[in-house]
């Protein structure tokens, strides 16, 4: 009488065995790569925890940043008149930042900073006269103080 049950055979010396695929190489390749970079294309860039904008002028600044190249501006801040803006995890330009200031759609002009004199000055950018200067030729009026 036959049995409910199933019976495992002994596989036959007939039966095929999984043969190595050539292409099972790449895929393989492709996979780890996967693993390894996508990580790291999505990973948060290097930061500098606070940068401080010292702003001396009477005008208040629109302040953009970028590195050397200048390409890809960020924009960082509007620098209040007179005052000193603290702005928190800036992304870290590399060698050389660049800070573009602008008032009132005028420009105040490029200014670099080298990244090593920026860390010994405990990340404070002072914002040069040379920038107001600018402004004031171009006919920029002072911006008015605020709660005027």
């Amino acid at each position: 009488m036959p049995s409910d049950t199933a019976t495992l055979k002994p596989r036959s010396p007939d039966r095929p065995r999984i043969h190595f695929q050539w292409w099972w190489i790449p895929l393989l390749l492709a996979a780890i790569a996967i693993a390894v970079f996508i990580p790291r294309a999505f990973s948060n860039p290097s930061t500098v925890s606070e940068v401080s904008i010292v702003n001396d002028t009477p005008y208040a600044l629109s302040v953009q940043v970028a590195g050397a190249s200048k390409d890809g501006w960020t924009g960082l801040t509007t620098a209040e008149r007179n005052k000193t803006t603290v702005v928190q995890d800036v992304v870290d330009q590399g060698k050389t930042w660049v800070f573009r200031f602008e008032s009132q759609g005028i420009s105040g002009g490029d200014v670099s900073y080298d990244r090593d004199q920026l860390a010994r000055d405990h990340w404070k950018v002072v914002i040069p006269e040379s920038v107001a200067t600018r402004l004031a030729g171009a006919g920029a009026p002072p911006t008015p103080p605020a709660g005027f």
